[in-house]
Order: structure tokens, then C-alpha cells, then sequence
């Protein structure tokens, strides 16, 4: 066994087990070096929903992610593991169980802004008002390929594990061209984690045209305001 992943920053223990009740869990930090998986029988009752996928092994039938990995815990699931695709179960054989008795953390609720995240300030000159904050970002991140919707779900669950982020804007990277197709795509999205009281949003550039903007419910003041 090498490098047991860490939950909750408590030290890994052979005899102790991981108890997870009803909810959504996010697993922060899994790098290519050590691609996480769960062994999973039924996705009604347990369901990666968020994740780098990495391609399947014929060899093994449990799917590995990278990144920020969501988990849905809809049903008593009894005990299952999770392993290293690289190293094995790493201390994860059979530790990873159902316990209707562990605390639920409510859910995280989001408010949807079009455009650009923004802090709106009142009684400064117009070119002071609204400030984009980009310089005392938590992180910026760029994710490949994929979907608007994952690329949502996978910044959601990093602002909502992270205290200190009050909002995240995402929009698409920089377009390249596809020499197959001779068409420009766009790589993938990018993930910019605020810590700033975001209370507004803007589409006047072409980029923000397109991006999206989502705060915690709780972060923003009443009379968000929109440029």
C-alpha cells in the first residue's frame, strides 16, 4: 500500500472506516498520479455524478477520475472500496461505508447570473464600480473537453468545498482550430474560484457574452445588480 488517500485531512488508520450517509460528497486534489475510484454495484444507490473520466480498462471494471470527483449517496449501499487505478486499494478495501447516523451537510444553494462575476459598489466614480477581482482569485483552473453542465457541476463542487469562495465564473477557453476538421473548438472552460462579496454581473466583453456567473445564495446582498 503506498500514499492512502486522505479524507477530511484526518490520518489514514487500517482499522478504522469511513462512514457517508444520504448526500453529496466532493473528493478535491485526486491527480493523475493516483486516479480514484469507487467499486460501485448499483448507481441507484451510489453514483459518481463529476469527474475527469479516464478511459475504461477492459481489465477492470470500475471507472477512475482525476480532479474534482462528486459523489451521490441515494440509498444504504452497506460497504463498498475505492482504489488507486495505478496502486490498488491504497487502505480502501471494504472501509468506505453506509451510516445513516453521520451528520448531513445541507446542500449549497446557487444564484445564476449571465455574464462575468462582478462586485457592485455604490457611491464611487463609474469606472471604480464594478470590480472583476481577478487579481485575489482562491484559483483559476482550465479544464479539457467536456460539457458546460460538468464543467458547472465540477466548479460548483470546488467553490462549495472551499469556505473561503463566496462565487465562481466559468465560460469557455480560447478557441483552436481542428486541423481534421478545419473548424476552431473551444479546449475546454475555465474555473475562476472568487473569495470577493460578488453581488453583480456583466456581458459587455465578448467572452462574458457567453460566460456564467453563480453565487452562494447567502454571498449576495439584496439588489444584485447586472451591467
Amino acid at each position: 500500500m503506498k500514499n492512502p488517500y486522505v479524507f477530511n485531512e484526518v490520518a489514514h488508520d487500517d482499522c478504522t472506516k469511513i462512514g457517508v450517509n444520504l448526500g453529496t460528497y466532493t473528493f478535491t486534489g485526486i491527480t493523475s498520479d493516483h486516479p480514484f475510484g469507487i467499486v460501485i454495484s448499483d448507481e441507484n444507490k451510489l453514483e459518481v455524478v463529476s469527474g475527469t473520466f479516464l478511459k475504461e480498462d477492459d481489465c477492470d471494471p470500475i471507472k477512475y477520475y482525476t480532479g474534482t470527483v462528486v459523489v451521490n449517496v441515494k440509498a444504504d449501499f452497506g460497504t463498498t472500496s475505492y482504489k488507486c487505478s495505478k496502486h490498488g486499494y491504497m487502505g480502501g478495501q471494504d472501509r468506505l461505508v453506509f451510516d445513516s447516523e453521520c451528520d448531513t451537510k445541507a446542500s449549497v444553494a446557487w444564484i445564476e447570473m449571465r455574464g462575468c462575476c462582478r462586485e457592485h459598489v455604490s457611491g464611487v466614480p463609474k469606472r471604480k464600480r464594478y470590480l472583476s477581482h481577478h487579481d485575489n482569485l482562491i484559483s483559476e483552473t482550465e479544464s479539457t473537453g467536456g460539457t458546460m453542465a460538468t464543467a458547472v457541476a465540477s466548479c460548483k463542487a470546488d467553490c462549495a468545498a472551499n469556505d473561503l469562495c463566496t462565487a465562481f465564473e466559468l465560460h469557455k477557453t480560447k478557441k483552436v482550430r481542428d486541423k481534421k476538421k478545419s473548424k476552431k473548438k473551444s479546449k475546454g472552460y475555465k474555473c475562476e474560484l472568487h473569495k470577493a462579496t460578488i453581488n453583480s454581473s456583466t456581458r459587455k466583453s465578448k467572452s462574458c457574452k457567453k460566460a456564467k456567473c453563480f453565487t452562494k445564495e447567502t454571498s449576495v446582498p439584496e439588489g444584485a445588480a447586472r451591467v
